[in-house]
């Protein structure tokens, strides 16, 4: 069954607005409160915004996720709005696609002016309106409601900056848009558990954890039995494992992993390299869908740990630098270098830190640190 964009009555009074919701901030939702409280419906029109993350066909899924329980309120794209620039084309967009949104003509429309251009003369810019929009609907009562507004662009391109700064002033849904997602990754006994698990504490996140830890106990499967259904299978589930915290909306901003894609891709090349090039494309499609701001790469500095889980051949110091080779070889072909780093910070033994454990983490917190400063996250989406 075709679901559509649900249409509008059309009776009692409408209220109309715009915004280029890259994210839908709290000034937004109270203003959305504010007319679905003072009228019957809210038609709002979206537009992307220059250099944004959030792409217009993307504004419109995350504000019906918004407004999911609320009929009354719907959030459209505004066709043409790429090249708009003017307050008069907006005007001229707006009114033409107005009654393609109700289910008859509206009787009644309360425009409340999102952001125009800023060099608009307002007065006229409302008159404007109010005069095409009587002309196009000549039977609908027409008004302008200018006691509430939406955002500022110019306080979007703030958050845009520096995300995680502003991170309670975005809209839930949007918030996937700007987290900081690290994943920590690196071969068997390397500390990449326990890495993440002191970032986590230290930074009060939430993590997610190697799928493949879940998957092969709950299917009595061991290292040397993965077959290429079982590799597939765990590539899907670290994908899916990851992506319900990094889209969770009241989770933090800074989200950190343990492992990624190519972390298991790397096992799967390594000990069923036939099988790898058949798993390419959904290697490959799982890691363009993740979105991935820092690859945190741990090599293997401390002595092997056996912990009852790993096959005992990755013990092996040989295959342990044939698999970080690999993992290493690996990444740049999915990865853009400059996310990527390689936590190599030197063991510390007069600090009592022979193996470099604490070294790595403060090397991660430095690195992890500066993202955020910058406000680094994805812009994939």
């Amino acid at each position: 069954m075709m679901q559509t964009t649900p249409l509008l009555s059309g009776t009692g009074i409408t209220a109309v607005t715009w915004c280029r919701a890259s994210p839908l901030c709290h000034r937004d939702i109270d203003t959305i409160i504010r007319l679905k409280r003072t009228y019957d419906a809210v038609l709002v029109f979206l537009l992307p915004l220059a250099g944004g993350r959030v792409t217009l066909a993307a504004q419109v899924k995350l504000f019906r996720l918004t407004f999911a329980d609320e009929t009354g309120v719907v959030g459209v794209p505004l066709a043409g709005a790429t090249t708009m620039g003017t307050a008069a084309e907006l005007t001229t967009a707006i009114v033409m696609q107005l009654a393609q949104h109700f289910k008859q003509q509206p009787a009644s429309l309360a425009f409340t002016p999102g952001e125009w251009a800023d060099d608009t003369a307002l007065d006229e810019a409302a008159t404007d309106l109010l005069t095409q929009a009587k002309q196009a609907l000549p039977e609908t009562s027409c008004q302008m409601d200018r006691s509430v507004i939406m955002a500022h662009d110019a306080f979007r391109q703030q958050v845009e900056a520096q995300p995680l700064k502003y991170w309670a002033q975005i809209a839930p849904q949007f918030r996937c848009r700007y987290k900081l997602n690290v994943a920590i990754v690196g071969g068997a006994s390397t500390g990449k558990t326990t890495l993440v698990q002191d970032l986590s504490r230290y930074y009060a996140v939430p993590t997610s954890t190697e799928y493949a830890r879940q998957y092969q106990p709950a299917r009595n499967v061991m290292d040397e039995e993965l077959d290429s259904r079982d590799f597939r299978a765990i590539l899907e589930g670290q994908y899916d494992h990851n992506r319900a915290v990094i889209e969770d909306p009241f989770a933090p901003g800074l989200f950190i992993s343990d492992t990624e894609t190519l972390t298991s891709a790397t096992y799967l090349q390594l000990m069923l390299p036939g099988h790898f090039a058949r798993l390419e494309p959904v290697i490959a499609d799982l890691v363009a869908r993740s979105h991935w701001d820092l690859i945190l790469v741990v090599p293997p500095q401390a002595p092997f740990v056996d912990d009852g889980y790993r096959a005992v051949t990755q013990a092996d110091e040989q295959w342990r630098q044939t698999y970080d080779r690999a993992l290493q070889a690996l990444l740049p072909q999915y990865y853009a270098p400059a996310k990527m780093m390689l936590l190599d910070a030197a063991p510390n033994p007069a600090h009592h830190d022979p193996y470099g454990y604490y070294a790595r983490f403060n090397q991660a917190v430095r690195v992890i640190d500066a993202a955020m400063a910058q406000g680094r996250a994805t812009n994939e989406w």
